[in-house]
């Protein structure tokens, strides 16, 4: 016989407190640790409508920051991650939607039907956001509409009185969506003042070839900024700001955390959330929480890890390995020799292929592995 209970289970809210650290996705509020002297840089350029390049390798934080500064100033804004746009006729939507969303759904239709000659139905998503599509009859109709989309941004603020910002995040991938966009985009930003753009790139040389170049329509459109990780002692300090905030001492720890991830954002974030989720009900953490919360990320992670490892040539996994175990140049005789190298051309190649997969970057003047969790995870596995 089946007797059903109704049991009705009491969360003591109050008691229930949320780990102070984020990774993974742009961090803004409590948890942004202060940039004080890039977010003044942003925040200014953003107020006088000053184009900004902002460079920096992935995950260093650029959109934190960049998301933080609107944040803070509170301006209407368009944020545009180019990474997922295809096309012109998606980029010219997508700028349309995020820029209307600023503005009540009353004065939408208005505003649309004001500024741009080539109509586009408004949809209200089941989420209740909003949504552009448009239906183009033939080229002609598609140089229409990018133009007047590009336009749209100055003649909205002009229209509502309001500067706007627009981001245009991971641009590397301009030149990928259309070959000519560059030229076009230029064409109508250089004649907008009341609107402050930003660009944000992870590709350097894809990025300085944009912006650097004198052939390029971007040629020196903006003030370049490079973001370099957070200096160490900002850094201390907002990560010993968040432990304490949950009532946690971090002091003993905190530079051995840092040495590990090599000062770097996102994974300094993952580790001490992890650490944090670890060490719960503990006022002070050690190195025992460091190294449980460290063998549960790789741990979780080694199905990568070992896809990461099985797609790589004999040369690479050998470069790898020298570089995860040992703080030899990979260009030197002593490590060509420990790991069976034949010739520095070899090196080279396998160097190359590594850097383009995002798996070492060059810091410093010498090349390391990108994710300290997977260099810790193969010095592990190998020393097992």
């Amino acid at each position: 016989m089946f007797i059903a209970y109704k049991c009705i289970i009491y969360f003591d809210c109050d008691n229930m407190v949320n780990n102070p650290f984020e990774f993974g996705s742009a961090v803004t509020g409590e948890t942004f640790i202060d940039r004080k002297n890039e977010l003044k840089t942003v925040k200014n350029a953003m107020l006088n409508q000053q184009s900004l390049i902002i460079m920096s390798p992935r995950r260093y934080g650029k959109t934190s920051l960049v998301k933080e500064a609107l944040n803070q100033l509170r301006l209407p804004y368009a944020f545009i991650d180019l990474e997922f746009v295809n096309n012109k006729i998606e980029l010219c939507n997508m700028l349309l939607e995020k820029l209307l969303r600023n503005h009540p759904l009353q004065r939408i239709k208005k505003i649309i039907s004001e500024l741009i000659k080539i109509q586009p139905t408004i949809l209200i998503r089941p989420d209740g956001s909003l949504g552009i599509e448009i239906t183009l009859a033939g080229k002609n109709d598609r140089d229409v509409y990018l133009t007047d989309v590009l336009e749209f941004p100055q003649k909205l603020s002009i229209q509502t009185s309001k500067n706007h910002i627009v981001v245009f995040d991971e641009f590397q991938n301009v030149n990928r969506i259309d070959e000519h966009l560059t030229n076009q985009m230029r064409g109508a930003f250089q004649h907008h003042h009341n609107v402050g753009y930003v660009f944000i790139g992870s590709e350097e040389s894809i990025i300085e070839n944009i912006f650097q170049n004198k052939d390029s329509p971007f040629y020196r459109f903006g003030k370049h900024f490079t973001l370099d990780k957070i200096p160490k002692d900002e850094h201390v300090k907002g990560l010993l700001k968040l432990f304490k905030s949950r009532g946690i001492d971090a002091k003993k720890i905190i530079n051995e955390i840092l040495e590990f991830t090599r000062n770097h954002p996102q994974y300094t974030q993952q580790l001490c959330y992890e650490i944090y989720e670890v060490a719960t009900g503990n006022n002070i953490i050690n190195h025992e929480h460091k190294e449980i919360a460290l063998k549960q990320i790789i741990t979780h992670y080694n199905s990568s890890y070992s896809k990461w490892l099985n797609a790589l040539s004999n040369e690479q996994r050998k470069i790898l390995m020298g570089l995860a175990e040992s703080n030899l140049s990979p260009y030197s005789n002593e490590f060509m020799q420990k790991y069976n190298i034949a010739s520095s051309g070899t090196i080279r190649t396998a160097i190359c292929a590594l850097v383009d997969k995002d798996i070492i970057i060059k810091e410093g003047g010498k090349y390391v592995i990108e994710d300290p969790f997977f260099q810790e995870w193969l010095t592990r596995r190998h020393n097992h």
